[in-house]
């Protein structure tokens, strides 16, 4: 009888051994806070839709939308070799998109148990800010266009008309992948001595411009030689492919 008492014993620690060498994958929303505040290099993945994460998401989240056309080549874009939180309502969506990320190579995939709910149950701080991701303001030299009120399109027009190479970025303080492709511009267009002038038009408050250029998604870049456009892409891009896409442009 001891013995067997002995032998079921140390099965339960064996077992209880395991379970705390493996990775949580879901925490509650103190653990996921503790987290947070730990980890200077995680990538916070609110999977709801643009309209949940406007009204109110966690501090510093970036917004891909599940059920959104972008979503997988958004998901591609992130560090597979980083951490990963994510988080949706009440937990359906982002065990989905966890699965999802996993089956793709990301092997640390943390999901916050019951969602935004939860955290805003436990009166974590909330942020409702709709601004754009990476507000500057112009360096002086003319090679950013940045504005604080809506953007009248004859102003636009104007811009783009003048003698230079312009790209201009239509984006949303929502978007996951716009916040993601912004860094990316910014350093492609250091790394070129600002050889080009980056504009960035707000697609949310900028409406004006948005409709008279047919811009139905977002990211979306549009690049001008002299007022002519010379191309648009919508979506995410690689730095390397929008630097070699800018390049080709300014030298043909």
């Amino acid at each position: 009888m001891k013995k067997t008492a002995f032998v079921l014993t140390a099965v339960l620690a064996a077992v209880l051994l395991i379970q705390c060498q493996q990775p949580q994958n879901t925490l509650a929303a103190p653990e996921f806070s503790q987290q947070l505040a730990k980890l200077d290099n995680e990538q916070l993945i609110d999977v709801r839709t643009p309209e949940e994460y406007a009204g109110g998401h966690i501090e510093g989240a970036v917004n891909i939308d599940f059920y959104g056309e972008a979503f997988d080549n958004a998901i591609s874009q992130l560090d597979k070799t980083r951490p990963v939180y994510v988080y949706c309502k009440v937990g359906g969506r982002s065990a989905k998109a966890a699965a999802s990320m996993r089956t793709k190579g990301f092997t640390q995939v943390v999901e916050l148990q019951g969602g935004f709910d939860a955290w805003n149950n436990a009166n974590f701080p909330v942020s409702v800010s709709n601004t754009p991701a990476t507000p500057k303001p112009a360096d002086g030299k003319g090679n950013e266009v940045v504005v604080d009120k809506p953007f009248p399109k004859s102003v636009y027009l104007e811009e783009v008309r003048k003698d230079r190479y312009t790209l201009v970025d239509f984006a949303a303080g929502w978007c996951g992948p716009c916040r993601i492709l912004a860094p990316r511009i910014d350093q492609v267009q250091k790394e070129m001595n600002n050889g080009f002038t980056l504009m960035k038009v707000d697609a949310d408050r900028d409406t004006e411009i948005c409709d008279s250029l047919r811009i139905t998604a977002l990211p979306t870049l549009v690049f001008y030689k002299n007022g002519k456009q010379l191309w648009r892409h919508t979506g995410l891009l690689e730095k390397s492919s929008l630097d070699q896409m800018i390049r080709e442009s300014m030298t043909n």
